[in-house]
């Protein structure tokens, strides 16, 4: 949901590693879509059907969303620098600080839980609506157990401190035999 905006919809994301991601969303009865195919970022224009070009923000966001848990375990290959900052206080609670420096200069930072190692904020900078670079939260909460893994599965981003999207995951899978084909734009 995007609470300010009053709107409801669903959304599917695929992940494969280790760089490849996909949205297809539905909001009011307009069908989104985009991903990131390893090389490059696409969306679909919900009003024509048709392919557009994002801007280089976008396409930047897209690449470091694609990236999974390859390239926390191979950062180097990647781009990524991650680099262990002191500790810091969030509603009372200590938690451990890692930047993450990507090489195309973008930064985020990761405040993780002492007590699980679950991550429970990543801020960075990102465009709103209105293509303003402001600063952004993405809050990861009601964490449980799918196969061997701990998921959110409340997820809140808020952009300039505003509530910009609640997300409440009903349903995870994993190794589904993704085809490469479900990343690359469609046309």
């Amino acid at each position: 949901s995007m609470p300010a905006m009053n709107i409801t919809g669903t959304a599917t994301n695929y992940q494969k590693e280790p760089n490849k991601s996909r949205s297809d969303m539905e909001f009011m009865g307009m069908k989104i879509s985009q991903g990131y195919d390893g090389q490059t970022p696409w969306a679909i224009d919900p009003q024509s059907g048709k392919p557009v070009e994002m801007n280089p923000t976008q396409a930047r966001e897209m690449k470091h969303g694609a990236s999974g848990t390859s390239a926390l375990l191979n950062p180097a290959k990647f781009g990524y620098t991650y680099t262990l900052k002191p500790k810091e206080s969030l509603d009372g609670k200590e938690y451990i600080v890692i930047e993450i420096s990507h090489d195309d200069g973008f930064k985020s930072t990761q405040y993780i839980d002492p007590t699980t190692f679950l991550t429970y904020k990543t801020s960075s900078l990102t465009l709103n609506q209105a293509g303003v670079e402001v600063p952004s939260e993405t809050i990861l909460g009601d964490y449980r157990k799918e196969g061997t893994m701990m998921i959110p599965h409340k997820i809140t981003v808020k952009q300039g401190g505003q509530v910009f999207v609640e997300v409440t995951v009903r349903e995870v899978s994993f190794n589904s035999g993704l085809e490469d084909t479900l990343f690359t734009i469609a046309k």
